[in-house]
């Protein structure tokens, strides 16, 4: 199990998908960083409950990672 999924189930256990990547990015200083990284998808109901959850999660693997900042997609217009 990666550290990803460890992190993530116990506040979604409903379910969710990891996908490995390769990333990069431009860092405060203006160089381009480039690491592995980890997709998590995730498909939720749009409450406060949820929305605290993945706020949560993001200072969570800000803080264990050293990460400068974590992306948030969010698309409403999904429908299950």
């Amino acid at each position: 199990m990666c550290q990803a999924v460890r992190i993530v189930t116990p506040l979604f256990p409903a379910g969710l998908t990891v996908f490995d990547a390769s990333g990069q990015f431009q860092d405060d200083s203006g160089g381009v960083i480039e690491e592995q990284s980890k997709v998590v998808s995730l498909i939720l109901e749009d409450t406060e409950t949820n929305e605290t959850a993945i706020n949560d999660l993001v200072t969570e693997y800000i803080e264990q990672f050293q990460q400068e900042s974590v992306l948030i997609v969010v698309d409403e217009d999904i429908q299950i």
